[in-house]
């Protein structure tokens, strides 16, 4: 993060936040609230958007446009894939890729149980990241997003 104490709420889910670290992000086409599902309630909630833009349009400062791609470093959603990519990339001893989610609808909820239950162990999930063990990592270990070197 920059040298703000928080991070921001730019985009949100990974294809935005692929966008948004490509520079081709605009939050105009946000809309006025996003709906959230927080997990520790169960419960959605609106996030309503920021009255000052985050990122100000060239034609209209008090409008939102295309944000800048270095805000993907404040972005909480980024700095959360980034995390997780790279625990994960460790933790199967191989680079996991960003893949954008497909446009297509999910797959039905009895469909994916099923595929879970013949892929997992019954009632077993991924390990849940522990801070000592994300950030530690071998001194070679590299980080590389989609079409990028």
């Amino acid at each position: 993060m920059n040298d703000r104490a928080k991070s921001q709420d730019y985009a949100y889910n990974v294809e935005k936040c692929l966008q948004l670290a490509e520079g081709t992000y605009d939050r105009s086409t946000m809309g006025s609230n996003v709906k959230l599902f927080n997990h520790n309630t169960k419960q959605q909630i609106i996030a309503t958007k920021a009255k000052k833009p985050l990122c100000p349009s060239k034609d209209d400062s008090t409008k939102e446009g295309i944000c800048s791609p270095t805000h993907s470093w404040d972005n909480a959603d980024n700095i959360i894939l980034v995390s997780v990519g790279v625990y994960y990339s460790h933790l199967a001893g191989r680079q996991i890729e960003i893949v954008p989610q497909k446009a297509a609808s999910p797959s039905p909820p009895k469909a994916r149980l099923l595929r879970n239950r013949a892929t997992n162990k019954p009632g077993s999930c991924p390990p849940r990241p522990t801070l000592p063990d994300m950030f530690d990592l071998p001194s070679d270990f590299v980080l590389r997003s989609r079409g990028h070197s």
